[in-house]
């Protein structure tokens, strides 16, 4: 499988309530993303699509609600960069997001951290609506490293460029400790989360940050 400037968010809280859907899509517009090519359905449920916002705005939201999934291509109005976005709430509500285009960060420095601090404005605009528990942001192949057992357990198996750490990881190691990995760029989230970020972009130089990250959270005892 290819490795892609990918995220995820695994335990997505908000995801599937009423209004969920509606609320991701308008605050993914408002942070400078069109969208279009909205699909839903598959194997099990009948497929439907939609070009544009205005389209699903108008019929389709009680479809894709009913098929508990929807994905739909995102495009950044100042930049070339575009991505994928799929929501999945039938079993685990989860979120991710896939971009094809690594060459933008891949180019030069300067690129790999205007493109890597867009791709991140996404994934921040995800947690805002959907309060998941876990979230990641990195080069990888599509399933990560990081399954739903270990986010249920509240485990780090694996630390990537962008960690997205809900209000149970906060919980469970404290603010605190969190903010003070050595190395990182620290945000408090809404829903009391954290952000971890190890660099200023995810193609450039934080694999020796993310050693010490590593070495860190093990040396964590419970209180």
């Amino acid at each position: 499988m290819s490795v892609e400037p990918r995220m995820a968010f695994l335990g997505a809280q908000m995801l599937g309530a009423e209004g969920s859907v509606e609320g991701t899509l308008q605050h993914i517009r408002a942070q400078g993303f069109g969208l279009g090519s909205f699909t839903t359905g598959g194997l099990r449920n009948l497929r439907s699509s939609w070009e544009t916002y205005p389209d699903i705005k108008h019929s389709g939201f009680g479809t894709v609600y009913a098929n508990q999934q929807l994905s739909f291509r995102i495009q950044h109005t100042q930049t070339p960069l575009c991505a994928t976005v799929s929501l999945y709430w039938d079993t685990y509500q989860y979120a991710q997001a896939v971009s094809y285009q690594t060459r933008l960060f891949r180019t030069d420095q300067e690129d790999a951290v205007k493109y890597s601090r867009v791709f991140l404005g996404l994934g921040k605009c995800l947690f805002d609506t959907l309060a998941p528990d876990f979230g990641w942001c990195d080069f990888s192949e599509p399933s990560g490293s990081t399954w739903f057992d270990d986010v249920d357990s509240l485990e780090f198996p694996y630390v990537y460029w962008a960690n997205f750490l809900g209000a149970r990881y906060v919980e469970k190691y404290g603010r605190k400790y969190l903010t003070d990995c050595p190395g990182t760029e620290t945000q408090d989230l809404r829903h009391n989360g954290v952000l971890l970020v190890l660099a200023e972009s995810m193609s450039y130089g934080y694999h020796t940050t993310r050693d010490a990250v590593v070495a860190y959270l093990g040396e964590f005892e419970q209180p």
